[in-house]
Order: C-alpha cells, then structure tokens, then sequence
C-alpha cells in the first residue's frame, strides 16, 4: 500500500515539475516574441542635454525600434553652446548605472557631482547613439510644427 502511495506521489510530483517547466518555457517564449514583433517609434523634441539623455535612456531600454530626435537648431551651435552641465550625486550614480562612462567625459568632479561643458557631453552622446546599432536618426535644422501634428 505504501509503494502505491509512494509511486503516485513522484507520479503528481513530476507532473506538477513539467507543468512548471512548460508554464516557464512558455511564459519566456511568448514575451521573447511578443516583444519581436513591437514596432516602437520614439520622438524626442529637443537635441539638447535632455533630448539626447532621453534618446540615450530610450536606447538602454531595449524597446524603441526607432528613434528620431528634431533639433531646431543645427549640429555645430548645439555643439558649441556656452554652458555647462552640473551633475549632482545622485544623477551621476543613476547615469553611470545607465551606462555613462563619466571617466571618458572630459570635465571635473567634486564631492561625486561631475562638471562639464554641454557641448563635450552632447557630443559623447551623439557618439554612443551613433554606433549603438539602433535605427536613430538625429535630424538637426528641422523645426517641428503643427503640420507633423494631426489631432
């Protein structure tokens, strides 16, 4: 009586393990497909510090296909705007996380804030969205009105 109890637990036992395995398997293909065949374009308005981090963010996820960056203003003034950036702690601790590699920015650190000019970061960005092997499309001198609007 005992063997019959025995042999029906490893019976519900194995079961219960391939239904696991089968319910994992499955779960893992379907998400691996269901997130090949989504077709996500991201636009980001702005080339400056903000736009870029944001394509740059964009690209870390994984989930954009696409993205397109408008800037008004051309390559070279954006490049060579008269400003600098401030990092604090915290956006630096975040953005090393992301995957900025601040040792390779040229600026300063103080107290782990980091300083820089906004062209040499912009530029780092431009540089790593640019070999990232994404579909993105920086479309300086482009000015986005209405018209790219239909509402």
């Amino acid at each position: 009586m005992e063997s019959v109890h025995d042999y029906q637990l490893q019976q519900n036992l194995l079961i219960t393990f391939l239904f696991l395995a089968i319910f994992t398997g499955w779960r893992t293909f379907y998400a691996r497909i269901k997130r090949s065949l989504s077709q996500v374009t991201v636009v980001i308005i702005g080339g400056g510090p903000v736009g870029l981090l944001s394509a740059f963010l964009t690209l870390k996820s994984g989930r954009a296909t696409n993205i397109v960056v408008y800037e008004e203003r051309n390559r070279k003034s954006v490049l060579n705007a008269q400003y600098q950036l401030t990092f604090d702690c915290q956006s630096v601790e975040f953005l090393k996380a992301a995957g900025i590699d601040f040792d390779n920015i040229e600026g300063c650190r103080h107290d782990n804030c980091f300083t820089t000019k906004v062209g040499v970061f912009l530029e780092y960005i431009l540089d790593y969205l640019t070999v990232s092997g994404v579909n993105v499309s920086i479309r300086f001198h482009k000015k986005v009105t209405n018209k790219y609007f239909s509402l």
